[in-house]
């Protein structure tokens, strides 16, 4: 054989005799040699590498080695780069047949080194034909059927999972064919990765669950595209040993073929630089055939219990599902209910405000109204939970200003129920970076109020809250922290869920809906937090550009022409609500006409003329959509006010499309009601 250390500067390859190199062996023409110069083309052929090729000698001297027919030589290329990179033999396989039959044997790449120590020749020398002692290895014996045979029938009476299949499978190779290391992969639908199942001797590294092999390009993704077993010399391609790439040997990876694709391969290697013959190759295919079903039933096996726990999963929050829809529906008509109740007593309370009071007749009013607010607050959250509207007319909000506005809007929840209480709480606000958020000034407002409300309620003696604003990464952020007793790891998630509180007090509808209106916004709420320590929310949001000028959070109304005497019609089945707006109304002087049904406001109206209609849309018989489109058919273009209660939302294509002026939302504000009637009175006239 020839040396790596043989020599070929003084060569003269002038002849396609037999040749001999300086001071080493002689090429011969019977054997199956090819001699590469450094550039990868062929110099010099033996006859019988020229046959292995099936070329004439002329043909075959002047050829590249990497336009060597793959179908002949495996895994060349990568040997050839080897070789010339680390100037050591490397080894690759060769296809030979006679007679009828074929093999493949063992082939190298040898370099000889110049005076450099470069391989300025590279001879490629390929194993002989096997003997006749080697045609009896690859017959095939009964006894490898039999220990089939046998394997399977464990496998076909055995519950078994992958790795016990392929486990088992292993065990019965190893009583029929030489090997040190083998190992399984099963391959997903796509056929793009293979996840590694069992490994003999086990991975030092990691366990097989976490071994994973992308299939395009590689040797194992031919195996499966083409679902032929494929030999090879050398390391393992997939599992390298403690010798990693330096590692001799062989290895033959089969694929494990099931109804319709590939669903695993296996692999085996040893140490030995004899390549797997024929007969192992046939034990290895037949064993793998007869394992597929057995596979294909196990995965069956697990995607049936898959499907049957998502199938239970699904279910769970379906009923889940329709129970908040229930819910959700039912707490949408009490609302409604409260917010006619609501309407009466914080219009009333504003109504006895205007008038001379006492000062303490005067605060226990403010307190009324305030106590109505905070209900509205509630009422209006839960009717707010579960929609999911896209964020209208975003602007540039400020969030250093929308935190010092929500220090003060909450002020009596942090200053003045904890000193009630006996308690003590902080408030301060840190500007990291100034910053501006793109969202709804009102919306973003409610949020971070929320988050205010839940620092003060989870501290439950002295304590201090800190909000921060700033930004990064492009977003705008603001947080609240307090120094309350932290959450539990369990109940992080928890927190975000409908209902559900950590305090004895409190709707647990906060920071849903805190979640809800970040999420319409593009951004998010996460919490941070720690048993004893306090905790954190963050709410982040898409970051915007300050404005030209500050945007107002309540804009102030151009000064409008003050319109009264005028004749109103007001049209309600509550009749609580027909005489409160008809107090607020009369109260500056307008003449009012209250109605208890839809048919009744129609008659009025046709029977005389109005300056003004505000209806009720949800009422029994017509309701306020037909009220308007009664109206609006007689040919009247009479301003009009629809006033609801209800959850559902009244956009602007509806108000084009019912023609509609205004929508007035209860509970209501007596200014908020003499500014929307001032402003349709000054715009339009008599009908």
């Amino acid at each position: 054989m020839l040396e790596a250390d043989s020599e070929l500067r003084s060569w003269d390859i002038s002849s396609q005799e037999d040749a001999v190199l300086p001071d080493g062996p002689m090429l011969g023409q019977g054997e199956c040699i090819l001699v590469y110069d450094a550039e990868g083309i062929c110099r010099w052929a033996s006859d019988a590498g020229a046959a292995l090729l099936g070329l004439d000698l002329p043909e075959v001297v002047g050829s590249r080695v990497l336009d060597l027919r793959p179908e002949r030589f495996r895994h060349h290329t990568d040997a050839w780069r080897r070789v010339t990179e680390s100037r050591k033999p490397c080894p690759f396989l060769a296809l030979l047949a006679a007679e009828g039959r074929s093999k493949w044997v063992g082939a190298r790449f040898v370099p000889v080194l110049d005076g450099q120590g470069a391989a300025g020749w590279v001879v490629a020398t390929i194993d002989k034909w096997p003997d006749s002692s080697d045609d009896a290895e690859e017959e095939d014996s009964p006894q490898d059927d039999l220990t089939i045979t046998h394997a399977i029938a464990d496998l076909a009476t055995s519950a078994l999972n992958a790795t016990d299949i392929f486990e088992q499978a292993v065990l019965a190779l190893g009583r029929l064919i030489q090997f040190d290391r083998a190992t399984a992969w099963s391959v997903d639908r796509d056929q793009t990765v293979a996840a590694l199942v069992f490994s003999a001797p086990p991975q030092e590294d990691a366990s097989p669950s976490e071994v994973r092999a992308w299939l395009e390009g590689t040797e194992m993704g031919a195996v499966v595209r083409t679902q032929t077993t494929v030999p090879g010399l050398g390391p393992s391609p997939w599992a390298p040993g403690p010798g990693g790439e330096g590692e001799t040997g062989s290895w033959i990876c089969t694929p494990v073929v099931g109804r319709d694709a590939v669903v695993g391969v296996l692999e085996l290697w040893r140490s030995a630089s004899r390549p797997f013959g024929i007969r192992e190759q046939r034990v290895l295919q037949r064993l793998a055939s007869m394992v597929a079903p057995r596979l294909e039933f196990a995965g069956l096996e697990a995607e049936m219990h898959r499907l049957s726990e998502e199938a239970v999963s699904t279910q769970e929050r379906l009923v889940e599902s329709d129970r908040l829809r229930s819910l959700g529906e039912l707490a949408s008509g009490v609302a409604h209910d409260l917010n006619n109740f609501l309407a009466a007593a914080l219009a009333r309370t504003q109504i006895l405000m205007s008038v001379p009071n006492s000062e303490d007749q005067l605060s226990s009013l403010r307190a009324i109204e305030q106590a109505t607010h905070d209900a509205a607050d509630v009422v209006r959250r839960i009717l707010e939970f579960g929609r999911r509207t896209p964020v209208s007319e975003p602007i540039a909000v400020d969030l250093s200003r929308l935190a010092e506005e929500v220090v003060a809007l909450t002020r009596h929840k942090w200053s003045d129920e904890a000193q009630r209480d006996g308690r003590r709480i902080t408030v301060s606000v840190t500007v990291v970076d100034p910053a501006h958020a793109l969202g709804s000034y009102s919306e973003v407002k409610e949020v971070l109020a929320n988050m205010v409300i839940n620092a003060c309620e989870a501290i439950e003696g002295d304590g201090a809250i800190e909000i921060a604003v700033g930004d990064g990464d492009g977003k705008a952020f603001v947080s609240v922290s307090d120094t309350g007793p932290g959450i539990p790891s369990e109940m992080i998630e928890r927190i975000f869920e409908p209902f559900f509180s950590t305090k004895l007090s409190g709707t647990g509808l906060g920071l849903s809906i805190a979640r809800e209106i970040a999420s319409r916004h593009g951004g998010a709420v996460e919490i941070e937090s720690e048993e004893g320590k306090g905790s954190t929310v963050v709410l982040t949001l898409p970051k915007a550009d300050p404005p030209a000028r500050p945007a107002s959070s309540e804009p102030v109304p151009d000064p409008m022409p003050v319109v009264a005497e005028s004749d109103v019609l007001v049209i309600d089945d509550e009749a609580v609500i027909g005489s409160t707006l008809a107090d607020v109304l009369s109260f500056v002087g307008h003449r009012v006409s209250t109605a208890i049904d839809g048919e009744e406001g129609l008659s009025m109206f046709h029977s005389r003329s109005y300056d003004l209609v505000m209806t009720d849309l949800g009422m029994p018989g017509l309701t306020g959509w037909d009220v308007v489109k009664d109206i609006r058919s007689s040919g009247s273009k009479v301003p009009g006010i629809m006033v609801t209660g209800w959850a559902t939302s009244i956009d602007e294509s509806q108000m084009r499309e019912h023609q509609v002026d205004r929508v007035l939302m209860k509970p209501f504000e007596v200014d908020e009601v003499l500014r929307l009637v001032q402003e349709l009175l000054a715009q339009g006239g008599r009908s």
